[in-house]
């Protein structure tokens, strides 16, 4: 985690499961939803097939947007729906001439919370529409693809993409006086959750963004803390899917919580 302490992210693996709550979580995950065609029963066939015919590459892009799918039908409803996202652009925030990790690239999906009528408007300019949209405080969560059986390498990875989306998301005006540089700056954001993935395993995160009040002036010291779960396995026979489903859930629900919902206290 090298990396992250040198642009000033503070990261821990401190979310942590309450196995209390785990039947409630894995009832989320179960949850039919409407008129889709999608049953519970319907993605694990489909998830078995995959496995014994397309554990390719191609084939776990495949398995996570499949997943994303049943998670974003579970939770439409009248009012608002989720829309996924794929390859959302991200600029690069960290100057590298002050001794900080330069990052650009893009978030392999995001999965937007929005009313179905503006559907539209995000298809036709995705990267644009998300950007106005958060500025609304509109909910968007964020997922990052990771090679198989290498998922902690993605965390460093995965901390600065979002770091560097929650910058886009705040003006920051800058000055020095006796050799000190302070900031007026306006947060958009207070945190975004998200998941790093290879679809088979997950690992569930929050970022909560710089604290700063309005315009408070504050010193410049970090960028934020991003803090992340243990592993979390589909399982041989699948028996994990039903609690990486409530999880998903509840995080396109609360993508700008400041907490997991279902951490231990």
């Amino acid at each position: 985690m090298g990396t992250l302490a040198k642009v000033g992210i503070v990261s821990d693996a401190r979310l942590v499961l309450s196995e209390a709550k785990r039947g409630k979580i894995e009832g989320e995950g179960k949850v039919e939803a409407a008129a889709s065609g999608l049953s519970f029963d319907a993605i694990v066939q489909l998830i078995q097939c995959m496995r014994n015919r397309l554990m390719t590459e191609a084939g776990r892009r495949m398995l996570i947007s499949l997943i994303l799918l049943r998670v974003g039908l579970t939770v439409h409803d009248k009012a608002l729906k989720v829309d996924i996202v794929p390859e959302f652009p991200v600029e690069a925030t960290f100057e590298t001439d002050s001794d900080k990790c330069s990052f650009s690239g893009v978030v392999d999906y995001i999965m937007v919370r929005l009313s179905p009528a503006n559907s539209v408007f995000l298809l036709e300019a995705p990267a644009d529409y998300i950007l106005r949209q958060v500025r609304k405080k509109a909910v968007a969560a964020a997922v990052i693809k990771a090679e198989q059986d290498i998922m902690e390498q993605a965390i460093p990875r995965a901390a600065l993409t979002i770091a560097s989306y929650c910058n886009q998301q705040r003006s920051v005006h800058c000055f020095s006086t006796n050799k000190l540089t302070y900031t007026y700056t306006h947060v958009r954001l207070s945190a975004m959750r998200g998941c790093i993935t290879s679809g088979e395993q997950w690992i569930f995160f929050i970022y909560k963004c710089p604290k700063a009040l309005g315009r408070e002036v504050v010193p410049i010291k970090r960028e934020g803390e991003f803090y992340f779960s243990r592993q979390f396995n589909l399982g041989e026979n699948l028996e994990n899917l039903s609690l990486i489903l409530g999880l998903l859930r509840d995080l396109t629900d609360n993508a700008n919580q400041k907490y997991f919902s279902y951490e231990s206290e």
